[in-house]
């Protein structure tokens, strides 16, 4: 009787995620085309971004020396 439980949960759960699977928010169309790296870019508007300026904090976190024996 157990086993059979188990068979029938795990089928739901199966069944729930093929469900869910056919969203069309998450469908993709195979004809769909891919954008290309550099297109990306050219769309980016890199140029609007502000400038931030931070302090050089190259010797905030010195590592100690090894000791020698």
């Amino acid at each position: 009787m157990m086993k059979i439980a188990m068979l029938v949960a795990a089928l739901g759960v199966a069944g729930v995620i093929v469900l869910w699977s056919k969203s069309p928010a998450v469908h993709v169309s195979p004809s769909a085309q891919s954008i290309s790296i550099q297109e990306l870019h050219a769309l980016a508007h890199l140029e609007g971004l502000p400038i931030q300026h931070f302090e050089d904090q190259t010797f905030v976190f010195v590592a100690e020396a090894p000791t020698t024996k």
